[in-house]
Order: C-alpha cells, then sequence, then structure tokens
C-alpha cells in the first residue's frame, strides 16, 4: 500500500483539475442548442433549408473538433473524466443524426437529434459539477487559494474560473 504526503495529493489534484480544465468544453449546452435550433428550422421551413445547413455543420464541426482536442488516452473512463467518454459515445450518434437530417429531413431525426443531445447536456452538467467541485477542493488548501485555470471556448475565447466558480458547459 503507497500512503502519498499531503503535498503529493495536492499537487496530484491540482494536476487532476488542470486536466480536467483542458477538457472543459466552455458554452458545450450553447452550442448543441444552437445546432438543434437550426436542424429544427431546416425541418420546418423547406424554402429557407440552404441558410440553416452551413450553420449547423459548422457548428457541428466545431464541437467535434474540439472533442478531438481532449486526450481521451489520458483519461481512466472509470473515473471524474466518465462523462466525456459519454459524451464521445453520444456525439458520434449525434453528428450522424444531423447529417441525415439534412440528407431527409424528418420530424423523428429531429427528435432523436433533441433526445440525445439532451443526454449530452447531462453528462457536460455532470462533468462541470465535478471539475467545479475539485477547484473548491483546491482552492481551500493553503498557498491554492488564489489558483486559477484557463480555457478557451469554442470560439477561440479565452476565459479563467473566478473566485465564485461560475462556469458554464
Amino acid at each position: 500500500m503507497i500512503i502519498m504526503g499531503i503535498d503529493e495529493r495536492t499537487e496530484e489534484l491540482a494536476r487532476e483539475v488542470e486536466l480536467m480544465g483542458r477538457c472543459y468544453q466552455k458554452g458545450f449546452k450553447n452550442l448543441i442548442t444552437g445546432i438543434n435550433t437550426y436542424v429544427l428550422l431546416y425541418v420546418i421551413s423547406p424554402d429557407e433549408r440552404e441558410e440553416y445547413k452551413p450553420r449547423a455543420l459548422e457548428a457541428l464541426e466545431k464541437l467535434e473538433g474540439k472533442y478531438k482536442q481532449i486526450p481521451f488516452e489520458r483519461l481512466v473512463p472509470q473515473s471524474d473524466f466518465s462523462p466525456l467518454f459519454a459524451i464521445k459515445y453520444l456525439l458520434s450518434i449525434y453528428s450522424k443524426h444531423v447529417r441525415e437530417c439534412f440528407e431527409n429531413p424528418s420530424e423523428g431525426l429531429n427528435k432523436e437529434i433533441n433526445e440525445t443531445s439532451k443526454e449530452m447536456a447531462l453528462f457536460s452538467g455532470l462533468f462541470r459539477d465535478k471539475f467545479k467541485e475539485k477547484i473548491k477542493r483546491l482552492k481551500q488548501i493553503p498557498g491554492y487559494e488564489n489558483f486559477s485555470i484557463e480555457f478557451v471556448d469554442y470560439d477561440g475565447r479565452k476565459w479563467s474560473i473566478n473566485s465564485a466558480l461560475q462556469l458554464d458547459s
């Protein structure tokens, strides 16, 4: 049995928080809401379809691109990172349905897209909550009270965590 010292556990927690920060997807729910809206408009507004498809696909490519940047090979599936593995799986289904809906628009596919996005949002919230909880724990440790972490949203804007731990997903 290995017994870690306080400093070692604190450093391990700090590394885990930093890794979670690299994986955190600020604006995730907003982006999938936008995609869902474009898909719905595409389905119900045949005369304006050419306007919505490129916007949805651009947003979908941002979403897929950010998830490709997550270092899944460094993450343990049965850990605080498990929601990301679920999102990765659901994202493949979501992406497939979005693209299929542009080929054959239907209310049924639109419903599948919305259901899948709700599940992804749920897992996103779980990850965000675990991330916030670990940051809070780390900030309670002397010397880490002012710990800060930066991350980039889907539009390339840099964000940092403020003292109230305000994050969106």
